[in-house]
């Protein structure tokens, strides 16, 4: 992948992964008199993570080469399984440990029954446990375990993914193994496939009509968040991807994309560690006083740079002092 791509899907990765965070700032309990921050949080949440499986798809469909037969498709496999699986199940494990340990002395969030439920839940039921807000790798795991056969059975066809994808938004997967997330967000990393299967020729229509793709973003935007219909992550997932990448493609370099880029380079350590940091953050200042009314206006800034600076942080100067854990947060 060339140097402009690489930036422009580390810019648009930092966009996504900031929008993650910022949704991560309440989690649970609202803070009273702050009605603005959960129609943020609303409206963030009706598209963050369908361009964040789109970003994913796009890189897959990038650098995608049919495997013939079943070692080569299990050597992927395993290829994937080390590079997400460590990460997501060590941090599980310690959120679960963490929330049991912490909740003795400070206010915590969505705290485990017990060790061992807590961590059946990491790996069973993500959407029910502690640590839920890393549902995104497993699920990406298991987009990457079935793309290869269900290309195989489509032709190759991304244009077939796609469809397949649409119809299975539709499907009342079952939480076990997280496969109502899989049946609803498949479709957004298939769209990400054929873009990456295609790139020059979507970007350059993303650009002939971006400003198009701005407004009816929008537009599907305050629709939803008025009239709130029940396929309104799908209406308003599918209108933000051009409009976001029409952004993050007319970013004139300076001060602004400094800090994207660096987001989108640490987002994979920013996902895993925003939620600890930001839980720290908030059990430090619930010390301090109410985030309730004005003190929230200190407070989501705060937790906001904490989900963000704090996970940075560690990374640079403790998990790089640590080879395997450098590789696994890579």
């Amino acid at each position: 992948m060339s140097n402009t791509r690489l930036q422009e899907l580390d810019l648009a990765k930092g966009l996504a992964i900031l929008l993650v965070v910022w949704g991560h700032v309440v989690a649970g309990a609202h803070p009273r008199g702050d009605q603005w921050y959960l129609w943020s949080q609303q409206a963030v949440y009706l598209f963050h993570m369908p361009f964040f499986m789109f970003l994913s798809g796009t890189v897959a469909g990038y650098g995608y080469r049919p495997v013939a037969g079943l070692a080569p498709w299990l050597a992927f496999v395993r290829g994937k399984m080390a590079r997400l699986m460590p990460a997501y199940l060590l941090i599980g494990v310690l959120i679960v440990a963490g929330k049991l340990l912490a909740s003795r002395v400070v206010y915590v969030d969505n705290i485990p029954s017990s060790l061992w439920g807590g961590i059946g839940d990491v790996l069973w039921q993500p959407d029910r446990s502690s640590s839920k807000s890393l549902w995104f790798i497993y699920v990406l795991f298991l987009f990457y375990v079935a793309l290869h056969p269900l290309l195989a059975l489509l032709g190759q066809r991304a244009a077939a993914l796609i469809a397949l994808g649409l119809l299975l938004h539709w499907v009342p997967g079952p939480e076990w193994l997280m496969l109502n997330r899989f049946c609803q967000f498949f479709v957004f990393f298939a769209l990400g496939f054929g873009a990456g299967r295609h790139y020059e020729a979507v970007m350059a229509r993303i650009d002939r009509h971006g400003r198009l793709a701005l407004l009816l973003f929008g537009a599907a935007l305050s629709a939803v968040m008025v009239w709130q219909p029940d396929e309104g992550k799908l209406i308003v997932g599918m209108f933000s991807i051009p409009a976001l990448m029409y952004l993050v493609r007319n970013c004139r370099p300076g001060r602004w994309t400094a800090p994207l880029l660096t987001a989108g380079r640490y987002s994979f350590v920013i996902y895993l560690l925003n939620t600890i940091c930001i839980g720290v953050a908030k059990a430090i200042g619930f010390k301090i006083g109410s985030w309730d009314g004005a003190h929230f206006l200190l407070f989501a800034p705060a937790l906001f740079l904490a989900g963000v600076l704090g996970p940075i942080w560690i990374k640079r100067h403790l998990l790089r002092r640590v080879p395997p854990l450098d590789r696994m947060t890579r």
